[in-house]
C-alpha cells in the first residue's frame, strides 16, 4: 500500500508563500534613491543662494536630513502598498513583515546612495590629483647626488626628508656655503614638516633664524618673520581642530539621521501595507 502525500489545506498553502516581496522592495528603493538625488540637487541650489557660507552649510545639512527622511518614508510606503497580499497570516506577523519590508527598502536605498557617492568622490579625487609632471621645475632644486636630497624628491615622504636633513644639519647654525636654492629647499622641508605637525620646534626655529641672518636679514627681522610663521602654524592647528570637531559632530548627526530614517521607512512600510490590505 503506497503512502499518500498529505494534501495541504488552503490556509496552510497561503501561509507557505514567500514572506518577502523583492519586487516591491526594489521599486521602493529605486524611488527612494531617485528622490534623494532630486532633493539633493535642489538643496544644493537653495544652499548656494545665500551670501553667508556658514548659514548655507547649515541649510544644506538640514536639507540633507530632510531629504533622507522624505525618501525613506516614500520608499517604505510604496513598498508596503506594492507587496503581494499575505493571506491566512496573523495581523501581528503582517505588521512585522511590512515593517521589515520598509527597513529593507531603506537599507537598499542607503547602500545605493553610498555607492553612488563613493564613486563620485573617487572620480573627483582622480580629476584633482596633482600631476607630478607639474613638479618638474622643482626637480632642479631637489635633485642632488647626496642621499638626503634623494629623500626630498617629488613624491617622497616629507617626514623622511626632514629626518635626513636634520641628521646632516650643523648644530644651531646655517649650512656653510649653502646657495639660495639649497637654503630655500631646507627651509621648505622644515616648514612642510612643521605644518604637518603644527609645531615649530626650538631647534628648527634656531636653524631658520640662522639661515635668515646668513642670507642678510637682521636678527630682529628674522625673529619677526619666524613669529609670523608660528602664527600661521597656530592658525593651522586651530583650523585642524575645528575641522576635527565639526567632522565628529557631522558623523554623529548623520548616524542619528540614518537611524531615524530607518525607523521612518519601517513605519511607512507598515502604514502602506495596512492600506494595501484595507483596499484589497
Amino acid at each position: 500500500m503506497n503512502a499518500m502525500t498529505p494534501v495541504l489545506d488552503e490556509a496552510a498553502r497561503l501561509r507557505a508563500a514567500s514572506a518577502v516581496s523583492w519586487g516591491a522592495i526594489l521599486v521602493g528603493a529605486t524611488v527612494a534613491v531617485a528622490l534623494t538625488l532630486v532633493l539633493f540637487v535642489l538643496g544644493v541650489g537653495i544652499g548656494f543662494l545665500g551670501d553667508n557660507p556658514r548659514a548655507s552649510a547649515i541649510l544644506i545639512a538640514i536639507w540633507l536630513i530632510v531629504t533622507q527622511w522624505l525618501s525613506a518614508g516614500v520608499g517604505g510606503f510604496l513598498t508596503g502598498r506594492l507587496r503581494h497580499r499575505w493571506l491566512a497570516i496573523h495581523e501581528h506577523e503582517v505588521f512585522f513583515r511590512d515593517t521589515a519590508h520598509g527597513l529593507a527598502t531603506w537599507a537598499a536605498a542607503t547602500v545605493a546612495v553610498a555607492l553612488l557617492g563613493a564613486g563620485s568622490m573617487g572620480r573627483a579625487g582622480a580629476a584633482h590629483r596633482p600631476n607630478m609632471s607639474a613638479l618638474a621645475p622643482m626637480s632642479s632644486l631637489l635633485s642632488h647626488a647626496e642621499p638626503r636630497d634623494l629623500a626630498a624628491a617629488p613624491g617622497a615622504d616629507q617626514d623622511l626628508a626632514y629626518v635626513v636633513d636634520k641628521l646632516f644639519r650643523p648644530a644651531g647654525e646655517a649650512s656653510a656655503g649653502a646657495t639660495a636654492p639649497e637654503a630655500r629647499r631646507e627651509a621648505a622641508i622644515i616648514i612642510a614638516h612643521d605644518y604637518a605637525t603644527g609645531i615649530l620646534s626650538s631647534d628648527d626655529r634656531a636653524f631658520l633664524a640662522a639661515t635668515l641672518t646668513a642670507r642678510g636679514a637682521s636678527a630682529s627681522e628674522a625673529d619677526k618673520r619666524l613669529n609670523a610663521l608660528e602664527g600661521s602654524l597656530q592658525e593651522r592647528r586651530d583650523r585642524t581642530e575645528a575641522m576635527r570637531k565639526a567632522g565628529a559632530k557631522a558623523a554623529l548627526f548623520a548616524t542619528l539621521s540614518l537611524l531615524i530614517g530607518a525607523f521612518i521607512a519601517g513605519v511607512a512600510g507598515a502604514i502602506g501595507g495596512r492600506m494595501r490590505d484595507g483596499h484589497a
